[in-house]
């Protein structure tokens, strides 16, 4: 085997039996120089581009599939020496070394190949490059946070999504520009100096202070918290910036309200208590102690408790309210009162806070509010005499009003007596004084005995007539000063009386009476309400058809029971409803009665607070409802 291999070696080299290619054929001198000058340049290339890989490897670590660049820059290097061999022959014809090259090219070319088709699944997988460029914007633009690259001049190279809404910038406003842009211009001076000099050794950086501020596009400036990373090549810095302007500004708060409450306690304004759940103080300060008139020393020796000097009526309640404190972790504020050492109470404001839930410690915080509280009382005690003279007032106020409205009433009423004292009065009077007139002229001239006697009966009649007007006008006038007496009154017994009242007119006329949904009481003055009733059937009776049907009952109107008397007689046109209503006027002169009925009727519904309506078409009878207000 050796003496084999050793036989091989020897015959590589070997031009035996081959003739340099100059001679293999006719080669113009052009053409063979064309092959080898293209031959030593491709030979010369497929050496540099192994190296060209082998430094990139180098350079790049964390490069995919290493072996991968090996195999090929092998191959590529043994594909050089191809056409190295190719020129050679030209003047030396080693073509066992060409077949040997070749086939080594071959042998390293297929296993090449072989891996290709291996990795050829993983490969496809891996992104493009602008693929893996669009994947980092994506993840850069989620960050939540500012996040810009700069390089070492200060000059922003690259920022996120995050950048621009924070800052509220565009990215054509911020890349190229100096990020001393973003700081206030008070400060602008100070960073640069403090940036450069960073920039001489750059490493991994935290900054946080309470005076680290940034400032938007519109000047408005907030706290910051800055994390500066140098890039792996060091060229440039990874800055992300946190907004921490709600949590400082915050906790500057908090810090302002510890100095208020530390100067209160320091110029006693406020008492402050630590106790247990069970009533037990562990600790007290000087106000609270004066506050209820102790000592140090009486507290020292257990005299102060929660529970003594705690009024037994808010004792029962604030326990109530201890027992939420567990979950609630805090009460109040809300007011309390404790019991001074000498037995008055003080009025305090207390709030609550659990302070160790195992041990069920609470500390306390009490305000005296007692000159408060004494004011409070004074004020509430003056507003009620004040809320008693205003009650007083507007019921004075209501009673003028209640008198003006009366008043009102009084004088439409004292005008319709003087219309009708001065008018409706005076027709019988200037009757009775023309028949007069009459009679003297007849008795001048020997009138006839009969004619003068018919003249007589005329001015009886007439005498009578305005005689029974007078006594109705009083009666009339006379309802606005009778004192109402109201009381139950049994309405059923009220109409089976007027029934009887008018029995022999319902016998004259055949009428037919109805009573249908009668109440058992009315209320109301009864001599008054009795009226009323008397007066509509009389009309009822009066004014129906020749075999009248009246119905007597009540129905509800509004939520307003009304009383009705309904009858079937000829019925009253729209124009009159109102007119019916007037004092003296009537619809049916000549048939006896003043017109006075219906008047009085109104004027009694009006005094009882109630009120009266027609419900009435010609030919179809009248129903009159009324209703008695307050007086039901």
């Amino acid at each position: 085997m050796c003496t084999l291999t050793i036989a091989v070696l020897s015959n590589i080299f070997s031009t035996e039996g081959f003739p340099e290619r100059w001679h293999c054929g006719d080669w113009p001198e052009w053409l063979g120089w064309t092959h080898i000058i293209s031959d030593l340049i491709i030979f010369l290339s497929y050496q540099l581009i192994p190296i060209f890989a082998i430094i990139f490897i180098t350079k790049k670590k964390n490069i995919s599939f290493p072996p991968l660049f090996w195999l090929l820059g092998l191959f590529v290097s043994f594909c050089g020496f191809v056409h190295l061999i190719e020129a050679i022959i030209f003047w030396y014809p080693v073509y066992p070394l060409a077949g040997i090259v070749k086939a080594m090219t071959a042998v390293v070319s297929a296993i090449a190949a072989f891996y290709c088709f291996r990795l050829m699944p993983k490969a496809i997988e891996l992104p493009t490059i602008a693929e893996s460029e669009e994947r980092h914007r994506t993840l850069f633009n989620a960050i939540p946070l500012c996040v810009l690259e700069v390089d070492f001049q200060g000059r922003i190279i690259i920022i996120n999504k995050e950048t621009v809404r924070t800052f509220g910038y565009q990215d054509e406003e911020l890349i190229g520009k100096n990020i001393d842009m973003l700081v206030p211009e008070r400060f602008q001076e100070a960073h640069k100096t403090h940036f450069d000099q960073y920039c001489k050794s750059p490493t991994e950086l935290k900054l946080q202070s309470r005076e680290l501020l940034a400032v938007t596009k519109s000047g408005k400036e907030f706290y910051v918290e800055i994390a500066i990373t140098p890039s792996s090549e060091k060229k440039s810095l990874i800055c992300s910036i946190i907004d921490i302007d709600e949590r400082t500004r915050t906790q500057m708060n908090l810090e302002k309200k510890r100095n208020e409450i530390s100067q209160m306690f320091s110029f006693g304004l406020i008492g402050y208590i630590k106790s247990t759940l069970e009533g037990k103080i562990l600790e007290a300060d000087d106000y609270f102690l004066n506050l209820l008139g102790y000592s140090r020393e009486e507290f020292t020796e257990g005299k102060v408790d929660w529970q003594k000097i705690t009024p037994k009526r808010i004792l029962e309640k604030e326990q109530a309210l201890l027992k939420n404190i567990l979950t609630e972790k805090s009460l109040g504020p809300y007011e309390k009162q404790y019991l001074h050492k000498d037995g008055n109470k003080v009025d305090v404001l207390i709030g609550v806070s659990l302070i160790d839930e195992e041990e069920g410690i609470c500390s306390c915080y009490v305000l005296d509010i007692t000159q408060l509280k004494d004011k409070e009382r004074k004020l509430q005690k003056t507003g009620e005499q004040l809320q008693q003279a205003l009650d007083e007032q507007i019921t004075q106020k209501k009673q003028i009003q209640q008198y003006v409205e009366e008043l009102k009433v009084i004088n439409a009423e004292l005008d319709d007596f003087v219309y009708t004292a001065s008018h409706d009065l005076k027709e019988p009077l200037r009757a009775i004084g023309g028949l007069s007139s009459l009679i003297l002229h007849q008795i001048d001239n020997d009138g006839k005995v009969e004619d003068l006697l018919d003249l007589l009966k005329d001015i009886v009649n007439l005498s009578k007539r305005s005689r029974d007007q007078i006594d109705s006008l009083l009666r009339y006038a006379t309802l606005g000063t009778h004192e109402l007496n109201i009381k139950n009154i049994d309405s059923k017994q009220l109409i089976e009386e007027l029934i009887e009242t008018f029995k022999y007119q319902i016998k004259e006329k055949d009428a037919e009476i109805i009573v249908e949904n009668v109440p058992d009481f009315i209320r109301g003055d009864e001599s008054m309400v009795t009226k009323v009733f008397e007066n509509l059937l009389s009309n009822a009776l009066k004014y129906s058809k020749d075999t009248p049907q009246i119905k007597i009952g009540t129905q509800e109107i509004d939520g307003v029971n009304y009383f009705y008397i309904e009858d079937n007689g000829e019925g009253i046109e729209e124009r009159d409803k109102e007119f019916i209503f007037k004092i003296f006027k009537t619809l049916h002169p000549g048939q006896g009665g003043t017109g006075a009925g219906l008047a009085i009727v109104k004027k009694i519904i009006s005094r009882h607070k109630g009120s009266i309506k027609v419900e009435s078409e010609p030919g179809k009878g009248t129903k009159m409802l009324f209703s008695l207000g307050e007086s039901l």
